[in-house]
């Protein structure tokens, strides 16, 4: 056998493996989503809002406690002023910032839930800023620690996906949303940054299902 056909016979043994193995560590990971879903894992939620409003931060969270109370849900102030205002419930906390250009930022401290209840758990926090009045919401970001980890991950570039460090970054012409997934994470975290709810809910119902 010549030399030639000896590097010919390697690539293609080579290649096989690289498939086989490609494919084998696909698999394990669909098992692992499907699993988390079969047993209902947790997922950790993030959620930030920024908001054109001419109300001040102790307005905007005192309208938020009084919608937590219609819910029976028991309300306990954090941090009382004009420009900072930070209140919790049994379930989260939520802080309130005054920014510039009457802006205001708005912060969900992480939420444990259920994989399968991730979309509900958005409509309702989306239906608590819908009750508070005088309330535009700008812009969305929303942070997902999953319950599983992307073990075997085949990046293929193009123009819409950039690699930084261990951040996989895609940005999508159809939502015209941002999305990031960290893979450095032991459990890893996405990031997606959106304009509206809308966009937020097709992304959401696409992520958390098996």
């Amino acid at each position: 056998m010549t030399d030639l056909l000896l590097d010919i016979l390697l690539k293609v043994i080579t290649s096989i493996v690289s498939i086989i193995i490609q494919y084998k560590f696909r698999i394990i990971q669909r098992l692992k989503r499907l699993w988390a879903f079969i047993n209902n894992d947790s997922v950790k939620l993030g959620l930030f809002l920024t908001l054109k409003s001419d109300k001040d931060a102790r307005n905007i969270g005192m309208s938020i406690g009084d919608s937590w109370k219609d819910d029976n849900k028991s309300v306990r102030i954090i941090t009382d002023s004009k420009n900072s205002y930070s209140l919790s419930n049994e379930d989260y906390t939520i802080d309130i910032h005054r920014l510039p250009d009457k802006e205001i930022g708005i912060k969900t401290s992480n939420i444990e839930i259920p994989i399968r209840r991730v979309e509900d758990k958005f409509s309702e926090i989306m239906g608590l800023f819908d009750r508070t009045k005088d309330i535009n919401i700008e812009k969305l970001s929303l942070s997902a620690l999953f319950p599983f980890k992307f073990e075997f991950v085949e990046i293929k570039t193009s123009s819409n996906i950039s690699v930084e460090n261990y951040d996989i970054k895609l940005k999508n012409d159809k939502w015209k949303s941002e999305m990031s997934l960290n893979l450095r994470n032991r459990k890893q975290e996405i990031m997606i940054n959106s304009d509206t709810r809308t966009e937020m809910h097709k992304i959401i119902k696409k992520l958390f299902k098996p």
